[in-house]
């Protein structure tokens, strides 16, 4: 058997890292312009904050990534350490709750779909021969 996939099979793994991709953004893309932003325009105290909570917000993302679990609450903590450093805290949580909520409705749905696409072509492609 040869290792090669189908157009099908290559379409589906294209289509859910690109849907996993938009939906990383949605969560952390903002918070990541926020946080530079923060971080550029605050003022001493604050960029400790920034610092001490974007490094927390790292480590907890990590964990999350690798246990699999979603990644809610390294956002909760990293928005808690924006608000110190954002002055304008409701155009952050109105940004966010709107990447939140494109991502739970839109981008998990399709990921989930092709990811299972994927599994299922993967199979045809072992059966056929590929």
């Amino acid at each position: 058997m040869s290792k090669t996939a189908s157009k099908t099979t290559k379409r589906c793994r294209g289509a859910k890292w690109t849907f996993w991709f938009l939906s990383f953004l949605c969560n952390f893309g903002l918070i990541i312009g926020f946080f530079i932003y923060g971080l550029v325009m605050g003022q001493e105290t604050t960029k400790y904050t920034m610092c001490l909570t974007g490094v927390i917000g790292m480590v907890v993302a990590t964990i999350s990534t690798i246990c699999k679990r979603h990644w809610r609450t390294p956002l909760i903590i990293l928005l808690a350490g924006l608000y110190f450093a954002v002055k304008e805290f409701g155009m952050v949580l109105v940004a966010v709750g709107a990447g939140i909520v494109v991502d739970e409705l839109i981008f998990t749905p399709l990921y989930e779909h092709y990811r299972n696409r994927t599994m299922i072509n993967k199979e045809i492609d072992l059966r056929e021969g590929l």
